[in-house]
């Protein structure tokens, strides 16, 4: 019986790891991929999100979303971001809600 507490804590311990690994990846390819698309910078915006190169706060894509508009509609008015800009952010937050349920589903 006291060998089978030490594999349980083995198992769990190794579950933990993994997990940790699995979320420093995914924090990297993320960090790395919002250095090209976001910048906060306190002299812009006072430190709020916007995409790269521009005055664009990254928050009003989802605005624009939320409120039915299109992408198209969005940088119709706003010129300065790409389509590639938009389409990425929109891609990344995707993925941080799928990792998100995905460490729920098999790491909780």
């Amino acid at each position: 019986m006291h060998s089978h507490g030490w594999r349980w804590e083995r198992e769990l311990k190794i579950r933990q790891f993994e997990k940790l690994i699995f979320m420093n990846s995914f924090c990297r390819l993320i960090q790395a991929t919002m250095k090209k698309l976001v910048n906060i910078d306190s002299e812009i915006l006072g430190g709020t999100p916007v995409f790269w190169g521009t005055r664009v706060p990254i928050q009003s894509l989802f605005d624009y979303i939320e409120g039915g508009e299109t992408i198209e509609e969005f940088l119709e008015n706003f010129p300065t971001v790409s389509k590639e800009q938009a389409v990425e952010v929109l891609h990344l937050a995707g993925k941080a809600i799928i990792s998100d349920k995905i460490m729920h589903e098999y790491f909780a």
